[in-house]
């Protein structure tokens, strides 16, 4: 796999690589380091990673839309959350 839009990139190279994830699926997701942040493996050799230098929470957020349903997994105070149409559910959270 390898990262097509590296950290601080020019904005032009944006909309070509996230062209490049638009409608694949995604294949594995791993949740990674202290404060949670994600690694995407879509189908195909490319990938998405987050990470955050900053103090508090990493800024991302995965949306499920399939279905009647929108989720989103997110981190919260250090933790994995799962949240759906504005309820947070415990159950997805890690320890």
């Amino acid at each position: 796999m390898r990262a097509s839009l590296p950290s601080w990139s020019n904005e032009d190279l944006w909309e070509p690589s996230f062209d490049l994830l638009r409608k694949q699926t995604v294949v594995n997701l791993y949740a990674v380091g202290r404060l949670p942040e994600i690694v995407v493996a879509p189908t195909g050799d490319h990938y998405v990673s987050s990470f955050i230098t900053a103090d508090g929470d990493p800024s991302w957020a995965l949306f499920d839309r399939r279905g009647g349903t929108v989720r989103w997994l997110r981190v919260r105070e250090g933790r994995l959350d799962i949240a759906e149409e504005g309820v947070a559910s415990k159950a997805a959270k890690q320890t």
